[in-house]
């Protein structure tokens, strides 16, 4: 120790003043003109960890743990003390990359970050036991120039923190007795304001009391209107009903040639699946298809089982949408509106008893229907594109009515004597699923 020491006071380093005077006016390299540079951002950390006595907890790291010995560069204190300070980013092996510039960031995080606060906000700290136990503040400032300035304060800078510390209690009792005015002069007005309040209320109730007759009047009023209206649209509905026979028979009249010229044969479906939405479909006895649940995208799958005897040939399939009473606008769509949109239409035929088949699509070339919602043509029904946007089949103009659309294969389906499995698919996902079919 006595050789470096004495290595040390022989250097010439260490005997250069840090003092400016005539003879090293012209130094730009040495200590009388060096530029004071700030701690670097971990030593800074602990520098201040180390001066208040507090125990450092950094996220990640564990109590104890100082900013010097985190191995992982993405571990920061509280607030990214350490990066708003200049430490190189993780993804730099580079120390070159420090930042050693103070900017606004840097300098809040040292002035009112969490990291410092927590330091010297630590009621277990070593300066608040200092505080605590010594009563005299001149010794107080004494003790805390040594800790934080390894050096004892001049008289003008204990008298300074003196001041600085009368004002501390003169602040205090100024919001004390602000506070004192301030709870003075809200009495009266809690009082007023109460009274405001009772009276208002008050009022309200006595409206509300003679308001009460009038209301019950008009209730009253209203109450026979509706049963009045109800009455009627009864009536009204008994003698439609009784139409009913000649309004089918006047119907079945004017049902135009080309719906008797084809002879369909009706298929019952022997299960059906939906696909893609919560919607659920069920097989009436009738051997229509029904679906219920809230509207979303539908993929209705309906299976047809095609015995033995059954039509050798296809040459078309029809789709008939049927309104019903329990659908929220009576159909055929699920939409309260009644409308639909039919965004895609398939077909495939497999042959029963051979496990070498494979379903065979049925291909289109051609289709009409008995009403087509402008732009939305029955045709676009078999272009294989089933995108929300892609518009297929839609009556708009004609809800709440029973539909019908035809498809034309491209050439006629020889059926096998064994009999096949037919499955037809009905896409509906028009606008994200807003026009599912219903029946």
């Amino acid at each position: 120790v006595r050789k470096l020491m004495s290595d040390i006071c022989k250097s010439r380093t260490y005997q250069l003043s840090i003092a400016t005077n005539q003879w090293n006016a012209d130094d730009t390299i040495n200590f009388s003109h060096a530029k004071a540079r700030r701690l670097p951002a971990e030593v800074l950390f602990d520098a201040v960890y180390a001066v208040t006595g507090s125990m450092p907890n950094i996220p990640g790291a564990g109590p104890g743990v100082r900013a010097a010995q985190l191995a992982d560069a993405q571990t920061d204190a509280k607030g990214g003390f350490l990066a708003n300070l200049g430490r190189p980013p993780r993804e730099s092996a580079c120390e070159c990359d420090r930042q050693n510039d103070l900017q606004l960031g840097s300098v809040m995080s040292l002035l009112s970050g969490p990291a410092v606060a927590d330091a010297v906000g630590d009621p277990n700290n070593a300066i608040a036991k200092v505080v605590a136990s010594e009563p005299d503040d001149k010794k107080l400032i004494e003790k805390l120039y040594l800790r934080v300035l390894n050096r004892k304060p001049t008289d003008k800078e204990i008298a300074a923190v003196m001041e600085n510390w009368s004002g501390i209690e003169n602040d205090h009792n100024l919001l004390v007795a602000k506070l004192a005015q301030a709870e003075g002069a809200w009495v009266p007005k809690k009082s007023d304001l109460e009274k405001q309040r009772l009276q208002s209320i008050g009022k309200a109730n006595s409206d509300i009391a003679a308001y009460l007759p009038e209301f019950i009047k008009l209730k009253a009023e209203a109450e026979t209107a509706q049963k009045q209206r109800i009455a009627a649209a009864d009536q009204a509905l008994k003698e439609y009903t009784a139409q009913l026979p000649a309004k089918v028979t006047e119907w079945e009249k004017a049902l135009p040639l080309d719906r008797l010229w084809t002879r369909w044969q009706p298929l019952v479906p022997a299960e059906v699946k939906v696909a893609g939405s919560a919607i659920t479909a069920k097989l009436l006895p009738d051997g229509t298809v029904l679906g219920s649940g809230a509207m979303g995208n539908a993929d209705y799958s309906v299976t047809i089982a095609l015995p033995k005897g059954a039509p050798s040939t296809i040459s078309g399939l029809m789709l008939e949408a049927l309104p019903d009473d329990s659908l929220a606008g009576f159909g055929p769509g699920l939409n309260p509106n009644g409308n639909f949109v039919v965004t895609e239409f398939q077909a495939e035929l497999q042959t029963t008893g051979d496990p070498k088949s494979k379903p065979m699509p049925i291909k289109f070339v051609n289709a009409m229907a008995d009403h087509n919602q402008n732009g939305f043509d029955v045709k676009a029904a078999f272009n294989g594109v089933v995108d929300r946007n892609d518009k297929g089949w839609a009556v708009a103009g004609q809800e709440r009515r029973p539909h019908w659309a035809r498809f034309q294969l491209e050439k006629p389906i020889q059926v096998s004597d064994k009999g096949g499995t037919l499955t037809v698919k009905v896409i509906c996902r028009y606008s994200n699923g807003d026009y599912p079919l219903g029946k």
